[in-house]
């Protein structure tokens, strides 16, 4: 009856590109894979814009090569298509696990291969390099599946704090201000994006800023005395900040870094969601992680409804996933650690290489960087939107009043009718509580208010 009514459709108008894709579609599960090529290549070829075209062609070309035919292109194609559609390299290495039934560990490596040729990041960075490109390539990869590992996806994780002083809160919230992605050189942190060099045995001498890293910095505890000495203090005074707890609707739900970046057909926007990455903190002396960002065994005690039994059995499940994937995660930045002592080995003596890879790789790692902090950092539990942007004449990027920092505006916490807040809690020194919290119930706002009550002098 569809196939009729879509025939139909193609007849009284044959630019009816919709009409091929959906038509595409019912071919291709009809296991017509040649007749569904043929729709879908005419619909991408009239109407290249929908990324559902290119997510069908992706699915249609993988099934034409596992039925044995390879004229009509390979995986890496396929992974050209999946970035036409708004994929990311990140978002595959997530997915792996789903769509390893059909295909291979290398079918999907081929898969990734194709969506990092698209990435114009990668492609501008190592435009000209002397050093054999497949060396440069293979970190990248391995940078890249690290940090898809680091996405945020655990089921008890489902709200996340920003602490930030009364005055930014009140613009949040009560004047729809978006929220700012800050440069990365005026953080807290001097050291930001070290450790993971101080790890691999990197030198800082030789870092270049054609490209910069902007981050939102969120925690998975949501009332934390430690964050309302660190953060968002009025007139440097401890503890007298707020921290805003926001859904995890507030961030993408599928794993993405750098659209602007890796999709060249992208058109980016700040009211498109960003993806939120767990934070590894990790001992550069050692050579081991000490933890990654999560959420404490306190706020599962206090904040989740279940009974004690129920509650300490999820609390360690939960705990214990977060321990098997630092595992994971520690040996997968063995492997990146191994791929880049490799190529210093091969590259030993040879000056001209060895200066061009000590630019290069930092700068090919620029994600992975500012996700890896000092182990004595470990109490933020900190988790991460992040967005590395070209510095030169990007208007993306904006400047603050006073010329102190850099930002990229996001997507608002708070907007008219619209919020992602859910609770708010008040540092334990700061004042006219009751007042915000009557603010909030005067406009109607759904946000529960808490006054911190911590021991703190």
């Amino acid at each position: 009856m569809a196939e009729r009514a879509l025939k139909k459709a193609i007849s009284l108008n044959e630019s009816n590109t919709f009409a091929y894709n959906n038509l595409a579609i019912i071919k291709n599960k009809q296991l017509k894979f040649d007749e569904a090529w043929d729709l879908i290549e005419f619909a991408t070829t009239k109407n290249p814009m929908p990324p559902q075209f290119w997510e069908n062609k992706a699915e249609i070309l993988t099934q034409l090569i596992l039925s044995g035919e390879t004229s009509r292109g390979t995986f890496s194609d396929v992974g050209y298509f999946l970035v036409r559609a708004n994929y990311f390299p990140t978002g595959i290495y997530e997915a792996f696990s789903s769509i390893q039934k059909y295909l291979t560990r290398e079918q999907v490596q081929e898969i990734i291969s194709g969506m990092i040729n698209m990435d114009i990041f990668y492609s501008e960075t190592v435009k000209d390099c002397v050093v054999k490109p497949e060396a440069y390539f293979n970190i990248y990869q391995k940078s890249i599946e690290i940090v898809a590992m680091l996405n945020v996806t655990e089921i008890e994780e489902i709200e996340f704090a920003h602490y930030t002083t009364t005055d930014t809160a009140n613009k949040l919230i009560f004047e729809n201000s978006n929220f700012r992605l800050h440069t990365v050189t005026t953080a807290n942190d001097p050291e930001e994006g070290y450790p993971l060099l101080d790890f691999i045995g990197f030198p800082h001498s030789y870092l270049p800023n054609f490209y910069q890293a902007f981050v939102g910095s969120f925690t998975f505890n949501p009332d934390s005395l430690n964050q309302f000495r660190l953060y968002g203090k009025n007139d440097n005074i401890e503890g007298t900040g707020t921290s805003l707890v926001l859904s995890y609707r507030y961030f993408a739900t599928e794993s993405k870094i750098n659209n602007n970046l890796t999709n060249p057909q992208s058109v980016i926007s700040h009211k498109a969601k960003q993806s939120l990455f767990r934070c590894i903190y990790i001992d550069p002396v050692s050579k081991r992680i000490v933890s990654l960002g999560h959420r404490e065994a306190g706020v599962f005690y206090r904040d989740y409804p279940y009974d004690d039994s129920e509650k300490e059995k999820k609390m360690n499940l939960y705990l214990d996933r977060i321990n098997n994937l630092k595992n994971d995660v520690e040996g997968a930045l063995s492997d990146l650690t191994s791929q880049i002592q490799i190529l210093f080995e091969e590259i030993r003596s040879q000056q001209n290489l060895e200066l061009e890879a000590l630019k290069i790789i930092p700068l090919l790692l620029i994600h992975l960087r500012y996700l890896v902090k000092h182990s004595a950092f470990k109490e933020e539990q900190e988790c991460r939107i992040i967005q590395v942007e070209p510095l030169q004449n990007n208007s993306r990027i904006k400047m603050t009043p006073d010329n102190c920092r850099m930002y990229i505006d996001y997507i608002p916490f708070h907007n008219g009718n619209k919020s992602y807040l859910r609770s708010i809690y008040w540092g334990p020194k700061t004042l006219n509580f009751e007042l915000f919290r009557d603010r909030i119930t005067q406009l109607g706002m759904d946000i529960e208010c808490y006054k911190n009550y911590h021991p703190f002098d």
